[in-house]
């Protein structure tokens, strides 16, 4: 180690994490004295000069089923062989690493964002959520997406601006009847982890009142899947099963110039014990609003906070 620090001094240049074999002094493990086959007188080129000692880590890419692409180029691109100030041996922090000449679309989301996801931007960043290396599932996630989220969100979360984010334990209630995304364990579906514009990390637009003067682009994060002309047709026998005879009751309850009824008035966007995600309440000011939806074969009933009960049929219509 003297010997070779006599010439090559700034090898470790006093940072505080130094591999293992820089650290014993022992140049020789990676490096030929006097000549080698290989640039800088490597014993063995690229990652096969690291899966020689790490072997445990050479089973684990190999037996992946998704492999990171920067794994199959050099361990370099990521690591420093000598010496290093974070953890690994890492270049640098991991959302600077991953972000500074690969994953430039998601540092965009998650630093120039209206709505950051703080999770991103802490303590370990992109590796809270993704494995470096490879595993079992696509985007290199450590476990299934709904898993991840739900280890912050089984409880309220402390937003900036004094905002209090709702836990949802409904999401894995296995009695709970699950919104579609939901089902899948995809809250991607709806929310873009890493940063959004929107409010509550939503990929579109939704609104977060209980009534809304009808525009499309207020629904945009629900038509993105469900058909627009819930709203837009004012009769119809085939759009949506909530109609009295032909009267579109969507259209009756949404398509209003003031006071229309956002989805969320009546729908729970995760799960609810209601077939078609009808709620029992809705928070209405302090008062949670109850629905008391009642259901039929051939339509039901509500007898709700807003009016008294009314019934619909889609066979025979109902005064």
């Amino acid at each position: 180690n003297d010997l070779c620090s006599a010439c090559h001094k700034n090898v470790m240049a006093g940072k505080v994490r130094v591999h293992g074999p820089a650290a014993a002094g022992a140049c020789g493990a990676c490096h030929q004295a006097h000549v080698a086959q290989y640039p800088k007188l490597l014993v063995a080129k690229g990652r096969e000069l690291c899966l020689g000692c790490h072997a445990e880590m050479k089973r684990q890419i190999d037996q992946a089923k998704v492999k990171h692409k920067a794994v199959e180029a050099d361990c370099l691109t990521c690591h420093d062989a000598h010496a290093s100030n974070y953890p690994m041996q890492t270049r640098q922090p991991p959302l600077q690493l991953c972000t500074s000449t690969c994953h430039e679309k998601v540092k965009t989301a998650a630093t120039a964002s209206k709505y950051k996801h703080s999770v991103i931007l802490a303590d370990q960043a992109c590796l809270n959520c993704h494995t470096a290396h490879g595993g079992e599932l696509a985007k290199l996630m450590r476990t299934a997406p709904v898993n991840l989220c739900m280890k912050c969100h089984d409880k309220k979360v402390d937003a900036p601006g004094a905002r209090v984010i709702e836990s949802a334990p409904e999401v894995l209630d296995p009695v709970m009847i699950k919104h579609g995304p939901v089902s899948q364990g995809n809250c991607g579906g709806c929310h873009d982890v890493h940063g959004s514009n929107v409010s509550r990390l939503l990929a579109k637009p939704y609104s977060e009142g209980f009534y809304e003067p009808f525009s499309l682009d207020k629904y945009e994060m629900c038509f993105d899947c469900h058909n627009k002309q819930l709203v837009l047709m004012r009769t119809t026998s085939t759009v949506t099963g909530f109609r009295n005879g032909s009267m579109n009751l969507h259209y009756v309850h949404v398509n209003k110039v003031r006071q229309g009824r956002s989805c969320r008035a009546c729908h729970s966007t995760h799960a609810s014990t209601n077939s078609m995600h009808i709620r029992d309440s809705v928070p209405y000011g302090s008062w949670k609003l109850p629905i008391q939806f009642t259901p039929t074969k051939t339509g039901g009933s509500c007898l709700t906070g807003c009016h008294r009960q009314f019934a619909y049929d889609r066979v025979k219509a109902l005064p």
